[in-house]
């Protein structure tokens, strides 16, 4: 009998041990919790909610920080009665929450990388006065499916996109002042040069359209879906890393318009044949590179 109610006693201890152990765990979390509120609080002493800020010289804020842990959030135009025109450098960086995000038209100027490495981050409404969208803005935003370029946008980074694996898509108005698209591919008018291929396009074969002039660095990096494109006489360049990382790219027609191609500009491209012409530089090229290559016409072969 003694024995018994030693056990009943162990087993009553042991609960209520388990139970105070839990509900001190749970108060360190809320503790640390704090403590994080509080140091970043210290580090951002010009804040108003989540969003820390930076005063401008034309009184408007910047935005340099976010501290908040929620999945949708739409910006306020204003900080503490001051307009809110720019986002800083990373202010968004690394916010694993975020899944959407709207922008208030009183935003002009967002700097590098200020939404890189969201990667949750699947929409992204961009305000009707923003002038740019600059290196890095968007990297690493890999569930990106759509952008929607204002007609404000003068000027887009080459890199502004990268690694965004499942966008397929960018919309604009059709009379937009600076870029059109070409088959889905964002183009620049200025120059007709070809800026960015949708990662995650659907149809897996792109026969670039006559009169495109050039393509920029990063336009098909890494689109590892692509499996054919046809690049037209045109073109006389492809730089550095344009394909890079296209690893189900299968076929890439060169024209013999080709002066120079950038280094790396077919790095990690472990399925590819390049199809050029005898004696181009375009051949010279594969031959100089160890990339596969084979003539239009099957017969060619022989002039190897």
């Amino acid at each position: 009998m003694a024995r018994k109610q030693f056990l009943s006693f162990l087993l009553i201890f042991s609960l209520l041990f388990s139970y105070a152990s839990a509900l001190a765990e749970a108060d360190d979390d809320d503790d640390w919790d704090d403590n994080v509120d509080d140091a970043w609080e210290m580090e951002h002493p010009l804040h108003s909610g989540d969003y820390a800020y930076a005063l401008l010289d034309d009184g408007t804020v910047e935005i340099t920080s976010y501290g908040g842990a929620d999945t949708e959030i739409v910006i306020p135009d204003t900080l503490d009665g001051k307009p809110v025109t720019a986002i800083g450098e990373r202010a968004f960086y690394y916010s694993l929450s975020l899944t959407s995000v709207t922008i208030p038209d009183s935003v002009t100027h967002i700097s590098q990388k200020a939404f890189s490495c969201c990667f949750q981050l699947t929409s992204i409404t961009l305000p009707s006065g923003l002038t740019a969208i600059e290196s890095g803005t968007f990297d690493l935003c890999k569930f990106l499916t759509t952008i929607d370029i204002p007609d404000s946008v003068a000027a887009i980074a080459d890199d502004a996109f990268i690694g965004c694996k499942a966008l397929q898509s960018f919309t604009l108005s059709p009379n937009h002042p600076y870029f059109f698209l070409a088959d889905d591919a964002l183009c620049r008018t200025a120059d007709s040069t070809l800026l960015l291929y949708p990662n995650a396009r659907e149809n897996r074969t792109y026969r670039i359209p006559d009169g495109i002039a050039a393509i920029s660095a990063y336009a098909f990096y890494d689109c590892d879906l692509l499996e054919s494109v046809v690049i037209p006489d045109s073109i006389t360049q492809i730089p550095e890393r344009a394909f890079y990382g296209c690893s189900a790219l299968a076929s890439v027609s060169l024209p013999d318009s080709l002066t120079e191609i950038g280094n790396g500009a077919f790095s990690n491209c472990t399925a590819l044949t390049l199809t050029v012409t005898p004696d181009s530089y375009a051949a010279e090229y594969a031959k100089a590179n160890n990339i596969p290559y084979t003539y239009p016409d099957a017969n060619d072969w022989l002039n190897n």
